[in-house]
């Protein structure tokens, strides 16, 4: 069924509303609200009769479904001082009172429409009503296993330059990494991530020559609807990226190019070499073990020292730095932190529109506990570049943090559609149990706890599971919880937990520490 009112349209069949024909992430019950409330237009639902249909009896407190109506309100356009479209009724309940119009919908085989359910990865996701694309990895071809950075740093790149056009939804690097390596079909890869197209393709470089064969598949048939070969000097690389973004962009939607007519604009380095060891150093970041963390920082290093006004290469070593500061491996948090905020200033002065350095300073905002400027700059990283996952997360965090719990979700389950099999998925679902916590949502921040926790141990998952099972009674259970802390004790606890718990209010800090405490836990401070 299809509901029409003032600007917005909302699929019920796909849980989507659509805004000026733009989609509009909203939470699972942020969703169901607003369909009931239109649903029972006709008159003033009461809040407990809200409570009972969305919430299926469990007991939340007042101020969830308060601060779940506002974020139906801002959804939609509406807000509590207009009250164009639901209207408060003084201590009785709300009343949807737009016109509306309803429209069946064309039957269609039945998908899973779940972004996230905290139950697992789903079986199959629902495109988006635009474009879409999985750029998968590049093969490397040269016979040189040390040339396997070059090939990522190129799907890397295209992937962002494809991400500068608002009109395209394109699945994160991550997420489209988990295939590196593996024979796919191109059907599932699209079922599983929720696109329609996927470009595929192969690297050889040899010495200063380097070729690029790029084949663009619609997802659906597995038919291929454009393939290409480049034969390049390294001197013409960017030319070769622009004209494959290009092209794929032309094969996926011919219309796209009237008003999308500027490439995907982005400042490149003019030193090949310090463009060579960026994209050595990112394609380290991207792995787990130790030892390519510290040849991530040596590499991106050295490309900052080689060219001064290459900014990528500045905000991944931020990011690289504030990175393990969040995962408790800093020697040094202060002298991390510092130099991490010296290179994103400097990498937002080499380009003032650069979405991954506004997030990187949303990040570190954050983390220095000034909320409403993380807020402006993670704002700012979407409005830059709306494909851009890690944003939403930084806004959906800082959102957390500042105690809007119920909003702060509807932007980290878009950061999960946008990157659904990320390598960082385990934090992003961990401030979902966590937003979950503070809402009194026990067992659900238990779910999505344990769902964090089978993507990967990240201690603040761990630690917000214990928080949880303390609250839940549940002591012995969150002794093993305890246990599993301790193995990965950050470095320097206190400091971590100033980091990682960036409260804006001191109760909500003590609510955490209230589950911990229950819990048996003897620090965080102590």
């Amino acid at each position: 069924m299809s509901i029409s009112f003032e600007n917005c349209n909302i699929s019920v069949e796909r849980r989507e509303l659509m805004r000026d024909s733009q989609a509009v992430a909203l939470g699972p019950k942020v969703f169901d609200l607003l369909v009931y409330l239109i649903e029972n237009r006709d008159r003033v639902v009461g809040k407990d009769e809200l409570l009972d249909a969305v919430w299926a009896g469990r007991i939340v407190s007042p101020s969830t479904l308060a601060s779940h109506i506002n974020a139906v309100r801002r959804a939609i356009g509406d807000s509590g001082q207009e009250q164009r479209v639901v209207r408060t009724a003084a201590r009785r309940g709300f009343r949807f009172i737009a016109d509306v119009k309803q429209q069946q919908a064309v039957p269609e085989r039945q998908l899973p429409s779940a972004i996230f359910t905290g139950a697992g990865k789903a079986d199959a996701l629902v495109p988006v009503d635009k474009p879409s694309i999985a750029v998968l990895p590049f093969q490397n071809l040269s016979g040189d296993p040390e040339q396997e950075y070059f090939a990522d740093g190129i799907v890397e790149d295209i992937t962002t330059r494809l991400s500068k056009f608002r009109n395209l939804f394109v699945i994160a690097r991550n997420s489209s990494f988990q295939y590196k390596g593996k024979a796919v079909d191109v059907r599932q890869v699209g079922r599983e991530l929720g696109v329609r197209h996927v470009l595929e393709g192969s690297v050889r470089r040899f010495r200063e020559h380097v070729r690029i064969s790029a084949q663009l598949i619609d997802a659906e048939s597995g038919a291929h609807l454009w393939a290409e070969k480049y034969d390049r000097t390294a001197s013409d690389f960017f030319a070769v990226q622009d004209e494959v973004t290009e092209k794929v962009v032309g094969a996926i939607q011919p219309e796209m190019l009237l008003s999308e007519g500027r490439r995907a604009a982005r400042k490149d380095p003019t030193n090949m070499d310090a463009f060579d060891c960026c994209m050595r150093g990112i394609w380290h970041s991207h792995q787990s073990s130790s030892e390519d963390q510290r040849a991530a920082e040596h590499w991106l290093r050295r490309s900052v020292e080689m060219d001064d006004r290459f900014g990528r290469s500045r905000v991944w070593l931020a990011r690289l730095l504030f990175g393990r500061c969040w995962a408790g491996s800093s020697k040094d948090i202060n002298r991390d932190l510092e130099e991490s905020r010296f290179l994103v200033e400097r990498a937002l002065a080499i380009d003032g529109q650069d979405a991954e350095a506004y997030h990187g300073l949303a990040i570190l905002e954050l983390l220095a506990h000034r909320h409403e400027r993380a807020l402006r700059a993670a704002q700012r990283a979407i409005e830059l570049n709306e494909n851009f996952h890690p944003a939403f997360f930084a806004l959906g965090e800082t959102q957390i943090f500042m105690g809007d719990f119920a909003e702060g979700l509807e932007p980290i389950g878009h950061c999960l559609r946008l990157s659904p099999s990320d390598p960082f998925s385990p934090v992003f679902v961990s401030l979902v149990a966590l937003a979950h916590y503070h809402l009194g949502n026990y067992d659900e921040a238990l779910r999505c706890s344990e769902h964090a926790l089978r993507r990967g141990r990240a201690y603040v998952a761990l630690r917000t599971m214990a928080a949880t099972l303390g609250q839940l009674g549940r002591r012995e259970e969150a002794s093993i919880v305890l246990a599993d802390m301790q193995r990965f004790k950050p470095l320097n606890l206190e400091g971590h937990w100033r980091l990682t718990c960036p409260y804006a209010r001191a109760a909500d800090e003590a609510k955490f520490v209230e589950g911990l405490r229950k819990a048996g836990c003897k620090w965080p401070l102590a």
